[in-house]
């Protein structure tokens, strides 16, 4: 067996304790705070970019099973498609690292970034995220997406679980991922313009955790 391979495994049987431990406090916690996530106040201009929602089909929310999900267009330099999905429960958002693969996309660049912020968020000066640059039958794409938990963000979904399953009981956590097609080469212009509108979003999107 593989190095990454014994790594998957013991993250996976940590997860599985985490999530059956968490539910054995959660009996004997206090009742949960009331979260009430609002994405209407994630702004819809963000520097020259100007967003529109867009519906979200049944077939994905049934796929996903969100307790809260919207979807814009950002349309500035270029187009920019950018879901924000929230839910209770860590096992409902998806790795967004292993989706595109899934999708038939070529994972040419994967590297993780720190996104600073213009105004701190909860101590937070920078948040932490994920670039991957992808390729499928001609075309390109860049994507840049966080995982963000109370307190804090990651790149990395097995630490964001952990973070979900042991964290304040009801809190949830979500995931913002942002994409554009890449044209001409320009693959650092479309990734910071990528990186630039997730940070403009974040503060919003997880305003409700710090009300």
């Amino acid at each position: 067996m593989s190095a990454d391979a014994q790594r998957y495994l013991v993250a996976i049987g940590l997860l599985v304790m985490a999530g059956a431990g968490a539910r054995f406090v959660d009996a004997w916690r206090v009742a949960p705070a009331r979260y009430k996530v609002d994405f209407a106040s994630v702004p819809l201009k963000v520097g020259d970019f100007q967003g529109r929602e867009v519906e979200v089909d049944e077939a994905t929310r049934s796929y996903l099973k969100p307790d809260a999900m919207v979807t814009r267009v950002y349309e500035g330099a270029r187009r920019v498609m950018v879901s924000l999905i929230y839910s209770r429960d860590w096992t409902q958002i998806h790795n967004a690292a292993g989706c595109f693969p899934a999708q038939g996309w070529l994972i040419l660049e994967d590297a993780q970034i720190d996104i600073p912020l213009a105004a701190p968020v909860a101590e937070q000066e920078v948040i932490h995220g994920r670039r991957l640059y992808c390729r499928k039958q001609g075309k390109e794409l860049v994507s840049v997406f966080v995982f963000a938990y109370p307190g804090g963000t990651t790149s990395d979904w097995t630490r964001y679980a952990m973070k979900v399953a042991l964290g304040p009981r009801g809190a949830g956590g979500l995931i913002i991922i942002s994409q554009t097609a890449v044209e001409g080469g320009k693959v650092q212009r479309a990734a910071a313009d990528l990186t630039r509108l997730v940070a403009g979003i974040y503060p919003a999107a997880v305003a409700f955790w710090y009300r």
